[in-house]
């Protein structure tokens, strides 16, 4: 146990570093010299680090540099997503080895689930033996058991036992991931949440999700499904019926799925094709550049309900919607700023994420490394239950 817990505590110290000395691991870590030496032999060993030469001296040998050996594990992430399934394979640092995609076409649940094994036995040519199997997935989903349980928008995606399925083919290890959420993950792995103990990830498509950081952690909630803010009550307008069932949430009202609404209210000339919308914004044309402004302030009032909650460091923004940030931006602060505390709004930032376009599948494979950091799950080490010495 206690090997164990030095194990991982020197690790993830390392991981952190980017480059660190044996000297300089015992100052952060508190542990032993003696002790560090044998965890990074440990480590050296299994192939999880690597020595990368030597650094300043202050007298006497230079100080030998260790870090993470990128091909020390590998890790494959699927993304369901409406279009389609997106896979990858990314190496111990979040760096994409190989990508494989395909589309759905009138797919029934056992098409679907064939699709994905497919994706999956492309990827594992590449990397016979990865540490596990992520995925990230839209809708509604019993954490517990692995079941996906719907998709408003994928008809077919219902009651599927994800899990069971996968692990039964592949015999490996598999998370699974709300896709938000898995955004958020990705985020503070290989993004600009790395630094950062509270932020929000937005993804804003045909729905509306959050994956929410506290204190470095995803939040997750009583089973699984903390986020769902796309069925956050917005309005009492009844005609505004939302795919959950229940009328005037903020996805049916200001989601992509919302569009053609949007327009007839604002105004029914203009195109009803998010596509045709933004080049017209991009040309110029006035009236297309006031509808993404004002959609912008709608949804920046329903973001700002989550500033008042959580009162977060950053909102990182993803998802298709997004892709006309340039118009949306000031109706969207107007937004937030009218319907937040002031409070809460001095140093937030809201940036688009740069990894959004991969943040589903890359979220998935960290979401590995996120359940490693306690060292009773860390399972990186091959064969320690043969090992028997303690440091």
């Amino acid at each position: 146990m206690i090997k164990k817990l030095n194990t991982t505590r020197v690790f993830w110290a390392i991981y952190r570093a980017g480059e660190i000395s044996r000297v300089e691991l015992a100052e952060v870590t508190g542990l032993t010299k003696p002790t560090i030496s044998f965890v990074v032999e440990r480590l050296l060993n299994h192939g999880l680090i690597i020595q990368t030469g030597y650094g300043q001296s202050t007298g006497g040998r230079k100080p030998e540099k260790l870090r993470i050996n990128p091909a020390g594990a590998y890790f494959i992430g699927v993304k369901i997503g409406n279009k389609g399934i997106t896979g990858i394979v990314t190496n111990l640092l979040g760096e994409i080895i190989q990508e494989e995609r395909i589309f759905w076409e009138g797919e029934t649940r056992e098409t679907a689930l064939k699709k994905i094994e497919k994706v999956i036995e492309k990827l594992l040519k590449k990397v016979p033996k990865p540490t596990g199997i992520g995925f990230a997935l839209p809708g509604q989903v019993d954490y517990e058991k692995g079941v996906a349980l719907s998709a408003h928008n994928l008809p077919f995606w219902r009651e599927v036992p994800l899990k069971e399925v996968i692990t039964a083919r592949f015999g490996l290890p598999v998370i699974i991931e709300h896709d938000a959420r898995a955004m958020a993950i990705a985020e503070k792995w290989f993004g600009e949440g790395q630094d950062l103990s509270n932020f929000l990830y937005i993804k804003i498509g045909q729905g509306i999700g959050a994956g929410i950081m506290l204190m470095g952690k995803p939040y997750k909630g009583f089973k699984g499904r903390a986020g769902e803010i796309g069925h956050m009550k917005v309005t009492d307008d009844r005609s505004v019926v939302c795919t959950c069932g229940q009328t005037g949430c903020l996805e049916a009202t200001v989601a992509g799925k919302a569009l053609p609404r949007l327009v007839d209210l604002f105004d029914s000339a203009l195109p009803k094709d998010f596509n045709v919308l933004l080049l017209k914004a991009t040309n110029g044309e006035e009236k297309c550049v006031s509808f993404f402004k004002w959609w912008g302030e709608l949804l920046g009032r329903g973001i700002a309900n989550l500033v008042n909650i959580f009162n977060p460091e950053k909102i990182f923004l993803g998802g298709e919607v997004t892709r006309a940030w340039e118009f949306l931006e000031e109706g969207f602060w107007q937004g937030l700023k009218g319907n937040s505390l002031i409070a809460l709004q001095e140093g937030l930032e809201i940036k688009l994420s740069k990894i959004h376009e991969k943040a589903e599948a890359l979220g998935a494979c960290a979401a590995f490394l996120e359940e490693m950091q306690d060292f009773q799950k860390f399972s990186l080490l091959k064969g320690e239950e043969n090992d028997e010495k303690e440091a």
